[in-house]
């Protein structure tokens, strides 16, 4: 596969990402599983995802909740057929650059320009909301692309509704040779039949045992926790090099006790999105003004004036990293417009300098509930449009009743701070 800087995306009705230009020093992916790049069958190179293995991950065609949340098509995974294998299952398209320590190796997998922060967000829910998949899990992990799993993220259904777990590894200490693992669940009952978020962030810091990863659910900071580092300097199983990886893409894992029965169930899984970057520092603040000069001496005919001061030393730049702030800087709207006569909303955004980045979801309610919600992710200073297509029937009874249509835009930091931005759509 040719790895080129780019957005994998569906028909423009459900989603598009436009004149959105690469900042310097980031790379981004995103997928939402619709026409023309996705045909309802096999996953298996379609879009650039992978799935050599034969498992029960496919493309299929939406209906009712599902049709509401994700659009026409989403990828559907189950672990009705399992493997211990890691090569041969579910993969997302590489980025371009992989993100990890400067001495992160690569293993002729993930390449490019190495960035020290990944990334990932995506959305799910379950195939069958009426009803428990007992047994149903599936793993997500930040990867190398070949089983260099970083970070790990497990989804299970469960008599109360959909669990997330997460596993990491949280110290260098060896038991017998090995480093012991620790599992928290992040989340818990969640509603099968909504749709709910999960976005896994990941700070490669140069040296050992200090990586950061932060999990959300729902936009919500969940568990912060570690990277595998600690696993591949030590364990004995990762011997004798103990090289840490670099990751490019998601892994999409089925192993452990296969369950036949939920052949053509399970996740759907959409609005995928994987980007390496680094943040970048901001301006320092400018100094202050110098004072003026004294007046002049008065002389038989002319009175000068005093010079002025000379002005104030710029600040310095800022390190490498965000700001210190108590409050969120949010995404700007810089315009919204709805067609009723196409069904499109187009919302154009641009993420501040100050913000780092901007991640989130725009919504569209008519004041009885959400008629849409789509996802977003910009770097600093990028800009970038979102056109949104309503259901048919949704819009035409929010026509039919002269209803406005409210805009509300969710937008996290690079510091994880969360702030709503309104508009009235009318």
């Amino acid at each position: 596969m040719k790895r080129s800087h780019r957005m994998t995306c569906g028909a423009v009705a459900v989603l598009s990402l436009l004149a959105m230009p690469a900042a310097a020093g980031a790379d981004t992916v995103g997928t939402i599983f619709e026409r023309p790049a996705f045909t309802p069958g096999n996953l298996n190179g379609q879009g650039g995802w992978l799935n050599t293995g034969g498992f029960d991950a496919a493309i299929v065609a939406n209906s009712g909740p599902a049709a509401a949340a994700f659009g026409g098509q989403s990828l559907r995974i189950s672990n009705a057929r399992t493997s211990g294998s890691f090569g041969d299952q579910t993969f997302s398209p590489p980025l371009v650059d992989g993100a990890g320590e400067p001495t992160s190796a690569a293993g002729g997998q993930a390449g490019g320009e190495r960035q020290p922060h990944f990334d990932t967000t995506f959305r799910f829910m379950s195939a069958t909301p009426g009803a428990e998949q007992p047994g149903l899990a599936v793993t997500v992990s930040p990867d190398s692309g070949s089983g260099g799993r970083m970070s790990f993220v497990r989804l299970r259904d469960t008599s109360a509704g959909v669990a997330v777990d997460f596993v990491d590894v949280p110290s260098a200490q060896l038991t017998g040779g090995h480093v012991d693992f620790r599992e928290v669940q992040a989340a818990q009952g969640l509603d099968r039949a909504v749709p709910h978020s999960v976005r896994i962030s990941m700070d490669f810091v140069p040296g050992a045992n200090n990586d950061v990863v932060k999990v959300y659910v729902d936009d919500v900071l969940r568990v912060t926790g570690s990277s595998w580092e600690n696993y591949y300097r030590n364990d004995v199983e990762s011997g004798p090099s103990n090289n840490v990886p670099v990751v490019d893409q998601l892994l999409l894992r089925v192993s452990s006790t296969a369950h036949p029965e939920l052949q053509g169930q399970g996740f759907l899984i959409d609005d995928v999105s994987t980007r390496s970057y680094s943040p970048g520092g901001t301006d320092g603040i400018d100094g202050v003004d110098g004072t003026d000069g004294s007046a002049g001496l008065t002389g038989s005919a002319i009175v000068a004036a005093g010079q002025p001061g000379a002005p104030g030393k710029t600040g310095a730049n800022g390190t490498n990293g965000s700001p210190s702030r108590g409050t969120a800087v949010a995404v700007r709207i810089l315009s919204s417009r709805l067609d009723r006569r196409t069904g499109v909303a187009s919302v154009r955004l641009r993420c501040p300098a100050a913000a780092g980045i901007c991640s989130g979801n725009v919504s569209l309610t008519n004041g009885r509930g959400v008629l849409v919600r789509r996802t977003y992710d910009l770097s600093s200073l990028e800009a970038g449009t979102l056109r949104i297509r309503f259901a048919t029937g949704k819009l035409t009874a929010t026509a039919r009743k002269r209803s406005a249509v409210k805009l509300t835009v969710f937008s996290r930091d690079q510091q994880g701070l969360a702030a709503r931005v309104h508009r009235t759509l009318r």
